[in-house]
Formats: C-alpha cells, structure tokens, sequence
C-alpha cells in the first residue's frame, strides 16, 4: 500500500505528500542512515512516483479500491498485445464509443492485473 509507505491519506494534497517524501527520503536514504534498508528507500521512492503522477495514480486507486472492496465488475479481460499501443499509451475502445486508455507507466508497476476504467462510461476491463 503506498499510502501507507509514505503514511498519508488517499486525499493529502500535493504539497503535504511531497513534504512527507522529502522527510522520508533523509530518514531512508542510505547515505543518511547506516542502519535503513536501501530496500526501504526505494519503497518510498516508488511510492511517491506513483502516487505524485496523476494518470498513474489514478491506476493504483482503482487497483487499491479494486483490492480493498473486492468488487470491481469487470466487463472483458485483454492481454497487453490486444490493445493498440502508440509508444505512450494502451488504447482499446468501449462500446459506449468512448476508450480504455492505459499509460505505459501503469505497465511498469508490476501488478497481477490493471483494471482500466473507460473514460466515459463505468465500465472496466482487466489487462
């Protein structure tokens, strides 16, 4: 959980989440702290990577929700080589005519399975 790494809340603004980086970043860093973990530093790091970037971010709170709640309704699952790829993002399109878009970055995250909402009706799909 990445909120829980930088020990915020899903809503902290900008600003506070960047402050709590910075202070976690000295505590972690290991050129700051013999006894901290490089593993811990790059906990922090990733999470705020994450967490401060607005498309990813997005991504990771439909997976925590999904996770947390158990209740996302997936309306198809697709492979990554399914989708149409222009070198930044994922594309497949709904049937309500509007597009799954998933940034090449939420690829990257390692998670079992992205859940991508389509940007304009409710609908998922699992990639």
């Amino acid at each position: 959980d990445f909120y829980r790494v930088l020990g915020v809340e899903s809503d902290v603004s900008s600003a506070e989440m960047k402050l709590r980086y910075h202070q976690l970043s000295l505590k972690y860093h290991p050129d700051k702290n013999q006894t901290a973990t490089n593993e811990d530093f790059l906990k922090v790091k990733l999470a705020f990577q994450v967490l401060s970037d607005p498309n990813l971010k997005q991504h990771y709170d439909l997976q925590y929700v999904a996770h947390k709640n158990k209740s996302v309704t997936i309306h198809d699952q697709f492979s990554l080589s399914e989708l149409n790829f222009d070198g930044c993002v994922y594309e497949t399109n709904c049937r309500c005519g509007g597009s799954f878009i998933l940034f090449k970055e939420a690829t990257e995250l390692s998670l079992a399975a992205i859940y991508v909402t389509c940007d304009t009706c409710s609908l998922c799909i699992s990639v």
